[in-house]
């Protein structure tokens, strides 16, 4: 966690955010390159809107878990989502567990070692 905290206040974008009526999404990495073969963290940072939620990854009573799929070069790896603390999302008589606010979803990648250059 600590990690993933550090990590937002020093991270460059890697594109535009994707910005829906509830959440605004963008791609942040820890710095402007990633060095071939080298691993380096990359994070999902998401806003939500007020009163908005998304869900983690065992989202509790109802909802669905929030997922990220990659479509990567070949030779490129990526971590398994190393996930924030949810909070507990009570709406009774069930309990989610989920966000709001501002999160960041980190996951560690890596070019291939033989790929040319700085990505």
């Amino acid at each position: 966690m600590l990690l993933l905290l550090s990590l937002l206040s020093s991270l460059v974008a890697l594109a535009e955010p994707v910005r829906t009526p509830h959440v605004t999404a963008e791609l942040v990495a820890e710095s402007a390159t990633l060095p071939a073969g080298e691993p380096s963290w990359i994070g999902l940072r998401m806003e939500h809107a007020p009163h908005w939620h998304t869900y983690w990854k065992f989202p509790g009573d109802s909802g669905l878990p929030t997922e990220v799929k990659w479509t990567l070069p070949a030779g490129w790896k990526i971590s398994e989502a190393r996930w924030p603390l949810p909070s507990r999302i009570p709406l009774p008589p069930l309990v989610n567990f989920g966000f709001e606010g501002e999160i960041l979803i980190g996951f560690e990648i890596t070019p291939p070692a033989g790929a040319k250059g700085d990505f």
